[in-house]
């Protein structure tokens, strides 16, 4: 794995993350497609660093820099969501999946019972879809939704496994 490493997300990074979530490329990407306003985030923000039990929010780290996010979400039992992105400056970097098998396993320690961990990804989004197949996440072909590419990684059928290739 490369020099990177994750941190857990303060309150402190609203800012920070609202920035970033409003990078025209990062909106291009986005289910919504649309720019949030800075009250709508700043909610929603303090929503998941304050709901630990339900939502994770990690930032990406190149030494000291922050390069990118990856967010968990728990949906039902065993059951998590997880979104991720790198900041535009560091697309093509070759770091997603590093950040993607860092931010899985620290995920599976934190949450234990988790059997299912779930990616939605825009369909043009080929970059995306291929991190996370190299990480061990297989397409459900099932997806009702044409717009978006549904992934899933089976925590037992994966941990352990080295999915470095």
């Amino acid at each position: 794995m490369k020099n990177i490493g994750l941190r857990k997300g303060t309150l402190d990074d609203a800012e920070l993350l609202f920035e970033w979530r409003n990078h025209p490329q990062i909106i291009a990407l986005s289910s919504h497609k649309k720019k949030v306003d800075w009250p709508e985030h700043l909610a929603w923000f303090r929503n998941c660093i304050s709901e630990e039990h339900k939502h994770q929010i990690f930032f990406v780290m190149s030494k000291d820099t922050e390069i990118g996010v990856v967010r968990f979400d728990l949906r039902g039992t065993g059951r998590a969501v997880i979104s991720v992105y790198l900041h535009p400056d560091w697309w093509g970097s070759g770091l997603g999946a590093d950040a993607v098998r860092l931010a899985v396993a620290r995920i599976i320690d934190l949450w234990r019972g988790l059997a299912v961990i779930e990616a939605n990804v825009i369909v043009t989004n080929r970059r995306a879809v291929r991190v996370f197949e190299k990480c061990g996440f297989s397409k459900d072909s099932k997806r009702p939704d044409k717009s978006h590419t549904r992934l899933e990684f089976a925590v037992a059928a994966n941990v352990g496994r080295d999915s470095s290739t």
